[in-house]
């Protein structure tokens, strides 16, 4: 039980991360189209979305960062991700102050030319490796939680068959017991009790093991849970705004 708990931790604990990288590119994109949403209208709304998204960046940073901490494979991705982070983030602040003190024609040229397009490839790129690590571990999970299931369902069955003789073999021995009605009554409630009681084990580990619904509910719930992640990571929201060449 206390197994079959830590692989099922481990398979939400890698789902966890994979949500958090999601969003914080989510976040990523919305940084740049704050800044670039500003500089285009010169509207002071787009500041306190870029701001606001900049705060998002910073909260599932750090949950990543902390969900990541027991794997050395994943921290090693991190100063070159906070250097990308806070390149973008000086990127967006020129941006902004080019737009206040010299206008839409010189913020959207620095816009342009600059590395804001750089910056976004090689942290999609990063969180993207994460993300390949994090799938290849629920790969190793699922598979050893599917291995557990397995064991699980050999015990109960082992357990049924097991309950199932002794309530045969007890019936058997009172039918040709000649001890005795009294005794065999007695003996015949006794082995009918036990029955019961093995039946009810059983049922009771089915449902502590597999839940009510059965493992199959639980499985086919990871494995979409799994193919949205994919779905996201390769299909993600992407943010334009466009600028007078």
């Amino acid at each position: 039980m206390v197994i079959s708990g830590e692989s099922d931790r481990s398979v939400r604990h890698t789902h966890e991360i994979l949500e958090n990288l999601d969003d914080l590119l989510v976040a990523m994109g919305s940084i740049e189209s704050g800044y670039r949403g500003f500089v285009l209208t010169g509207e002071e709304s787009y500041l306190e979305f870029y701001q606001a998204s900049i705060l998002s960046a910073q909260q599932h940073e750090s949950m990543v960062r902390n969900l990541t901490m027991d794997n050395p494979v994943q921290q090693s991705q991190w100063p070159a991700l906070e250097r990308l982070i806070t390149q973008k983030i000086q990127f967006g602040d020129r941006a902004i102050q080019l737009r206040r003190d010299e206008g839409l024609d010189a913020a959207a040229d620095a816009i342009h030319s600059g590395p804001g397009q750089r910056i976004m490839q090689e942290f999609h790129a990063a969180v993207r490796a994460m993300e390949d690590e994090e799938l290849r571990l629920l790969v190793l999970r699922d598979a050893d939680a599917k291995r557990r299931l397995g064991e699980t369902k050999a015990i109960l069955i082992f357990g049924s068959v097991l309950g199932l003789l002794s309530a045969v073999g007890a019936r058997w021995s009172i039918v040709h017991d000649s001890s005795g009605r009294g005794r065999a009554e007695a003996a015949l409630w006794d082995s009918e009790e036990k029955y019961r009681m093995v039946l009810e084990r059983i049922q009771a580990l089915r449902n502590l093991y597999l839940g009510p619904e059965g493992a199959g509910f639980e499985l086919e719930r990871r494995r979409r849970a799994h193919q949205r992640l994919l779905c996201r990571r390769d299909n993600g929201p992407q943010f334009f705004v466009f600028l007078p060449a």
